[in-house]
């Protein structure tokens, strides 16, 4: 059995391939490197703490959003994640408001390689389906079982976004000038693409190098 996802960023409001631009990305060892950046400037979903930025880009219709979330410098990124609790992630996009940014983050492509997941299906009571007649219930043959369960996913984020998009992004007006908030993503960083009427996580990852 081999149960693969394939996960393609289709932005709300996509990123103009004129304005990407090869700039210096630090990763986890803190060398420096260079990542192909996209660009715009928007009014999106948006929080900051003394700890991190936390920004939500929707995608199509806004039926899912990437949360992508960038620890403060000179805070690793997985310091920040081992203090990432679900009551903490839940406060993260509970208190976000609509703030005018601009933003700069990264094209990347992830694979998470082909992993055997038998001893993880087994740990948590699925032990079953991997002896002979476990599968009666689907398949007549008593002699059928899961002999391996493997995973893998990919995510490809990139420019490109759906320009027939029912979401209308409100920018909030104000009487004086404010310069945008920044929210730069060149260094590591954690995201999290979200099922927004249900709540569910559909893929999450940290970006640690380009």
């Amino acid at each position: 059995l081999i149960n693969a996802i394939y996960f393609k960023g289709i932005w709300a409001k996509e990123f103009d391939p004129e304005l990407t631009r090869e700039e210096a990305f630090t990763d986890y060892q803190n060398k420096k490197g260079k990542a192909q950046m996209m660009h715009q400037t928007l009014s999106v979903a948006f929080r900051e703490t003394e700890e991190y930025k936390a920004v939500r880009l929707p995608y199509g219709e806004g039926e899912a959003a990437m949360y992508i979330i960038l620890p403060r410098e000179g805070l690793g990124l997985n310091e920040f994640l081992d203090t990432l609790t679900l009551d903490k992630w839940e406060t993260i996009i509970g208190s976000m408001v609509t703030e005018k940014i601009e933003l700069a983050i990264p094209k990347f492509k992830m694979s998470y390689g082909v992993k055997r997941l038998n001893d993880a299906l087994m740990r948590v009571g699925m032990e079953k389906i991997f002896y002979s007649g476990s599968l009666m219930n689907i398949m007549d043959d008593p002699r059928l079982f899961v002999e391996y369960v493997d995973h893998k996913a990919v995510i490809e984020v990139d420019e490109k976004g759906t320009r027939a998009a029912a979401v209308t992004i409100i920018s909030i007006g104000k009487s004086a000038y404010e310069r945008p908030k920044e929210f730069i993503a060149d260094r590591p960083f954690f995201f999290v693409i979200r099922d927004e009427k249900s709540g569910m996580i559909l893929f999450m990852g940290k970006v640690l190098s380009l």
